[in-house]
């Protein structure tokens, strides 16, 4: 929080100054060009008018405020994204570091990643691409190491939210990049988008009641 009252003061004041700036130059340009338009008119430059230059200036003021407010907005969108896909990332060690253990249950991890996905659907987009990245690095695993996020890690997420953007992702990634009619690790994250997913039973957050 406070990381973020810091920026949102820092942005503020240099979009006012900014804004406030250009405003003030736009104004004082107009107020000296203006009558020098009406001179092939009027056959001579007229004087300054002080009401019409006062009128302008305050026209210009309130058209700076606007414009900073709208690209202070633009600002904190950017910042609130970052910030999430920070987290995401944070979270996706977690779940790395769970799955590396040798003691404990994986799922809490994977339910607080699904969590914080559903939490957070306006950066939908944001963390589609992340997923989908993860899900591309399959393709050289063997040469590149370990990716972001396994794939029981994803397959956990994609079995509730069934993103199709990702789905279609993985079923090109498969038709590309892996043999024809041949088992791959991704065919287990295609099953996970159908109802009947036979791991499903494997997590509590999907295990059917009265089912051992």
């Amino acid at each position: 929080m406070l990381l973020f009252l810091k920026f949102f003061c820092i942005r503020l004041f240099v979009q006012l100054v900014t804004w406030q700036l250009i405003s003030f130059i736009s104004c004082i340009a107009l107020i000296l060009i203006i009558p020098i338009i009406y001179w092939p008119f009027w056959g001579c430059i007229p004087w300054i008018d002080y009401d019409f230059s006062v009128r302008i200036m305050k026209a210009g003021a309130i058209c700076a405020l606007l414009g900073a407010g709208f690209f202070l907005m633009h600002d904190v969108i950017l910042f609130l994204k970052g910030y999430r896909l920070r987290d995401l990332k944070s979270i996706c060690h977690e779940v790395q570091e769970a799955e590396d253990s040798q003691y404990g249950d994986v799922e809490p991890a994977y339910e607080e990643l699904l969590n914080f996905l559903k939490k957070n659907t306006d950066s939908r987009v944001t963390f589609a691409q992340v997923l989908i990245e993860a899900v591309c690095h399959f393709r050289n695993a063997r040469s590149d190491g370990r990716g972001m996020l396994s794939i029981d890690a994803i397959a956990y997420c994609m079995h509730e939210l069934r993103w199709e953007e990702v789905l279609n992702v993985v079923l090109e990634e498969h038709r590309s990049y892996f043999i024809p009619r041949r088992s791959s690790v991704l065919v287990r994250l295609i099953e996970a988008f159908d109802d009947d997913w036979s791991e499903a039973e494997d997590y509590q957050r999907f295990s059917k009641p009265g089912k051992v």
